[in-house]
């Protein structure tokens, strides 16, 4: 049966952008393009606003704003706006953090978040940020998808897994691309890029245990 209250919702969000909400759009939009004009002010801070070299960019939302701090890591400029602004990033990567905005935030919101990225571009310590390959490790393929996944299995620590067939898929956030899916062979290329990953404090999907250092392997 169908969520109800998800249901009731869509009515709701539907309902408001047929009244306010395409006013409110407008106004979201303008603002947000405000806020990367601001942001673009700030020592260290760069925006991105698109590239008319590259091909396969088709479009940009509007609603959302790409950006970096010089010196310092996508995933760790996420850490702290979380921890010491109370602000949450959709996602991070080794260089950039991404903002997504909606109809419902405000004035104070905006102001907000350029407060703290300021403070972060003004207070945070310099690093040198080495240019990360983010060519995936070609799997080997050594059994059946399903018939991993469904077989017998047991958890191992991440480095003992080397040689082994994976039974689960290793996900790393962004970009959102299996690394490794069930059937396919855990080798020391893959371990090392697991392991580059996660130091560069990206989120990696399908680990295991409180440290993230344990696999599902097929027996």
């Amino acid at each position: 049966s169908p969520s109800y209250l998800f249901t009731l919702s869509n009515e709701i969000a539907a309902a408001y952008m047929d009244e306010e909400g395409r006013q409110r759009l407008d106004w979201s939009v303008d603002k947000v393009n405000e806020v990367i004009e601001r942001l673009q002010k700030i020592d260290r801070v760069f925006v991105f606003t698109g590239d008319d070299f590259d091909s396969t960019i088709k479009a940009k939302d509007n609603t959302k704003i790409l950006f970096k701090i010089d010196g310092i890591k996508g995933s760790k400029v996420k850490k702290i706006l979380r921890t010491d602004h109370n602000i949450r990033l959709e996602m991070s990567d080794y260089y950039y953090g991404l903002i997504l905005t909606s109809l419902m935030n405000d004035e104070e919101d905006y102001e907000k978040l350029i407060k703290a990225i300021e403070e972060i571009a003004a207070t945070a310590p310099y690093e040198e940020i080495n240019s990360v390959s983010i060519e995936m490790p070609t799997p080997q393929v050594v059994m059946n998808l399903a018939a991993a996944y469904y077989g017998k299995k047991e958890l191992v620590d991440l480095e003992s897994a080397i040689g082994r067939v994976s039974a689960a898929s290793i996900i790393p956030y962004p970009p959102g691309i299996p690394l490794i899916v069930p059937g396919e062979m855990i080798t020391r290329e893959l371990y090392d890029h697991i392991i580059m990953t996660m130091e560069n404090g990206l989120e990696i999907v399908g680990l295991m245990g409180y440290n993230k250092d344990k696999i599902v392997v097929v027996e």
